[in-house]
C-alpha cells in the first residue's frame, strides 16, 4: 500500500496520502490488491 501511496504523490495526483488511506479506498471500490472480482484470493 505504502508503494501505491508513494507513486500517487510521485505523479502528482494527490498532494500527500497514507498507505491506510488508500487501502480503504481499494476495499471500498473493490479493488484491493490480491483479490479477483469474484473474490476470492489470488495465487
Amino acid at each position: 500500500m505504502q508503494l501505491l501511496a508513494d507513486k500517487l504523490v510521485e505523479l502528482g495526483v494527490v498532494e500527500s496520502i497514507s498507505d491506510e488511506t488508500v487501502r480503504r479506498v481499494l476495499k471500498k471500490t473493490g479493488l484491493s490488491p490480491g483479490r479477483r472480482s469474484t473474490g476470492v484470493l489470488a495465487g
